[in-house]
Order: structure tokens, then C-alpha cells, then sequence
């Protein structure tokens, strides 16, 4: 479910997401936190979910010492409307609910869905107009 931090949930339609892939080496969790701290993104907010490990850190982005004690989650959105770009930080891998096969993510060969209604309360129709993944290529042989 995503939790806005303001009073209501953003309208999102036509941005495009940047999403990390969690793998060794947290190199695409790293990408998205670099554009996310250049681009002085706002959080949004977060998804809470049973699909990722749990966890809670210091806000990775404090400038000051009155925003070094905000918190930081597992899943959380950032968003720039000068560029209409928003960002999903994820910090944490995913997990498998037995019985069930939770995502928040659209497979890749499943349509994206355009008509996305951000006042819907399920984790599943969590789309965006473009997706841009950072992902590891296969080390050369």
C-alpha cells in the first residue's frame, strides 16, 4: 500500500520511475540515491508492504542536523515535477509469501497499465508511463 506523506496522494500519471535493482554490491540502489541527493528530490512517500525484508535507517539525504533524525524505510518514493520524474528507493530485497506471489512490479511481459488511479489502495497497479532499470550486466567471460 502507498502512504503519502501529505495529506493526499500525489498525481503521478506521465512521470517516469527510476527503480533500482537490489543485487550484490547495491550499485543500482546506489545509482538512484545519487540522482535522488543531485536532483534534491522530495519524498513522497513509502509503500508498506510484506513483500521486502524490513528495515529502518537514518535519512540517507540529511543536510542539516533537524532532518538528521527523520527515518528512512525499506521502499520509499521520491518525486521531481520540474522534470516529472519520480524515484523508488528500494533498500530492501524481496520476499516470498508462501501461497502467494506478491510484487509491486508488473512483470515485463504483461502491458503497463495507463490509467493508473493513485487513490486505489493495492500495491499491484503500481505503474508509471516508462520504467528505467538500473541493472547489472553479465561480466564478460
Amino acid at each position: 500500500m502507498f502512504v503519502p506523506c501529505g495529506e493526499s496522494a500525489p498525481d503521478l500519471a506521465g512521470y517516469t520511475l527510476l527503480m533500482p535493482a537490489v543485487s550484490v554490491g547495491n550499485v543500482g540502489q546506489l545509482a538512484v540515491d545519487l540522482i535522488i541527493s543531485t536532483l534534491n528530490m522530495c519524498k513522497i512517500g513509502y509503500f508498506y508492504t510484506d513483500c521486502l525484508v524490513p528495515m529502518v535507517g537514518n535519512n540517507p539525504y540529511a543536510t542539516a542536523e533537524e532532518n538528521s533524525a527523520e527515518l528512512s524505510t525499506n521502499a520509499e518514493v521520491y518525486s521531481l515535477p520540474s522534470k516529472k520524474l519520480v524515484a523508488l528507493q528500494l533498500r530492501s530485497i524481496f520476499i516470498k509469501l508462501s501461497g502467494t506471489e506478491p510484487t509491486i512490479f508488473p512483470r515485463q511481459n504483461q502491458p503497463l497499465k495507463k490509467d493508473y488511479n493513485f487513490n486505489k489502495q493495492s500495491e499491484v497497479d503500481f505503474f508509471f508511463k516508462d520504467f528505467i532499470f538500473f541493472l547489472f550486466l553479465p561480466k564478460a567471460p
